[in-house]
């Protein structure tokens, strides 16, 4: 679970501390990763 999430805290950390721009469709991976993450971790508990 925390190596999917390591793309996504790569794309905040270039934009807090680079400055980087981060685009709607960089945004809207990024949630889709993280929903996609916390499906396979809800799904495991059950």
């Amino acid at each position: 679970m925390i190596g999917s999430i390591g793309p996504v805290s790569t794309i905040l950390l270039a934009y807090v501390f680079l400055g980087e721009r981060m685009s709607p469709e960089q945004i809207a991976g990024s949630i889709l990763v993280l929903i996609g993450v916390l499906m396979i971790s809800l799904k495991k508990r059950a």
